[in-house]
């Protein structure tokens, strides 16, 4: 008799436990960390940039170090870019560089895109360029048409960046929220 008590208690435990780890496997992953998309059509082979900041001094200049490139195929259809920050980094302000490809022509900006946890910015083309402001020393920019062209200074430079605008900081902070 203590026999079959002692099974149908170690049964009820199993049983218990058992649907406890269901219910905790059931919880939806969410990614921690802070992606960025930009959806392009980029013509030429390229390796585009994203540069961040932690901090809230507009005037301090952007680093090399919290920075992320990403290869990115030439070809005449739209592609995600994506960008990952480190895990625990949240941004205040952001800096995209269109590119290393001196030779590379006309970019069409599709979409651009920020998540975070469960929360996501996004905006269309035309849009990006309210919240983005391009450094008009290396590219020109047609926000109706969503084109950005990068071009060599004369004195060989090219650096096609840009950005990010108030508007765009403050986006950023409602995903923390």
């Amino acid at each position: 008799m203590k026999a079959i008590k002692f099974l149908v208690c170690s049964l009820i435990i199993v049983f218990v436990v058992s649907c406890k780890n269901e219910k905790e496997a059931e919880k939806p992953v969410v990614d921690e960390t802070f992606t960025i998309t930009l959806n392009a059509t980029v013509a030429k082979d390229d390796n585009f940039q994203v540069f961040y900041k932690e901090s809230n001094d507009a005037a301090a200049p952007f680093e090399e170090k919290y920075s992320l490139f990403a290869a990115v195929p030439g070809g005449a259809q739209p592609q995600d870019i994506v960008f990952k920050l480190p895990e625990g980094v949240f941004p205040t302000q952001l800096r995209v560089d269109f590119g290393t490809n001196k030779e590379q022509s006309e970019i069409i900006v599709n979409k651009f895109k920020m998540s975070y946890k469960e929360k996501a910015f996004e905006t269309n083309g035309t849009n990006f360029f309210d919240y983005f402001s391009a450094d008009s020393v290396f590219v020109k920019v047609d926000k109706a048409a969503s084109k950005a062209t990068p071009f060599v200074t004369k004195e060989g430079i090219y650096d096609p960046m840009f950005i990010s605008q108030v508007a765009l900081n403050n986006e950023i902070l409602k995903l923390a929220k």
